[in-house]
């Protein structure tokens, strides 16, 4: 059974709308390609477009480890700095979630480094 998006006006199969359980089909009224646009442009102000040339300018690899994988199930992220919305690059799931840590520990990552080591 399809569904039309209320933003791009597509007739498209249900399994293209997000799940909403608060909806009677519990689907969006919004498919998933408008949802996607929308968010980019709210969080990054890029266009789905623009983030795969990013990729392109990169060797359609991850930032970080260089993997052509993006692995998880949400596809490659734009790494952004939170406090500015500066773009850094694109990264995989797994390099998106370690950074987003270390950035949020690194000064007791710093302060672990700069200790006196227990050895000597």
């Amino acid at each position: 059974m399809g569904k039309i998006c209320t933003w791009c006006k597509e007739l498209k199969s249900s399994d293209e709308f997000p799940y909403d359980s608060r909806r009677r089909d519990e689907r969006d009224s919004h498919c998933n390609t408008c949802c996607n646009r929308r968010t980019m442009r709210w969080r990054y102000n890029i266009t789905p477009e623009q983030k795969i040339e990013l990729l392109k300018q990169q060797g359609n690899v991850c930032g970080i480890c260089k993997s052509p994988d993006p692995k998880g199930k949400h596809g490659w992220h734009v790494d952004h700095d939170h406090s500015t919305n500066k773009i850094r690059g694109i990264l995989c799931h797994s390099c998106n979630i370690r950074l987003d840590w270390a950035i949020n520990n690194k000064k007791a990552i710093i302060n672990y480094l700069e200790r006196e080591n227990i050895n000597a």
